[in-house]
């Protein structure tokens, strides 16, 4: 229950991410606000034909398996979200940026830690929308996880937590 509620909330964090940091990302991308909007805008749009792929897959697949499916979108979501150069090194494909050197005006040398470039902004419109697939697979296959993994007497319990991630994650992010 824990895991499954941890995963909900971190569910939400790719849907708002945007919103706060508006300004820098528009320099980054050199977007308009309407173009970072539609970042959050992708989350519904995926959501409605997931809706229905999701019960489909819940009957054929189950909960395990479609837990599995949602956790795995969500984490390649933020990966390709993080882009080409982050990716690379997380799975160990590349070195670690050097530090670069730098000599001042008088020949002494500092050093100043390299950070991997922003992602495009292509990168991340496929992360989020591998982060709106996976979220779907969470949100509506609450009752559905309930109903599998708990006994009855459990049930509701578990489905007030569940659903209360929702208003929590939602919160959070």
């Amino acid at each position: 229950l824990a895991v499954l509620s941890f995963d909900i909330c971190v569910s939400y964090l790719a849907w708002y991410t945007f919103i706060p940091i508006m300004s820098p990302m528009m320099s980054v991308y050199a977007v308009a606000p309407r173009e970072l909007n539609k970042l959050c805008i992708l989350y519904s749009l995926v959501y409605v034909p997931c809706l229905f792929i999701t019960s489909m897959v819940l009957a054929k697949w189950g909960g395990r398996r479609s837990f599995i499916l949602a956790t795995g979108c969500l984490s390649a979501g933020y990966a390709l979200r993080c882009g080409p150069e982050v990716l690379a090194q997380v799975l160990f494909l590349s070195a670690p940026l050097p530090d670069l050197v730098i000599f001042d005006e008088d020949g002494i040398a500092r050093t100043e830690a390299r950070y991997p470039a922003a992602a495009p902004l292509s990168w991340v419109v496929a992360g989020q929308t591998l982060c709106a697939i996976g979220q779907t697979f969470l949100v509506n296959a609450t009752s559905h996880f309930c109903a599998e993994w708990f006994p009855p007497a459990d049930r509701p319990a578990a489905a007030i937590i569940l659903n209360l991630m929702n208003f929590i994650g939602g919160s959070l992010s």
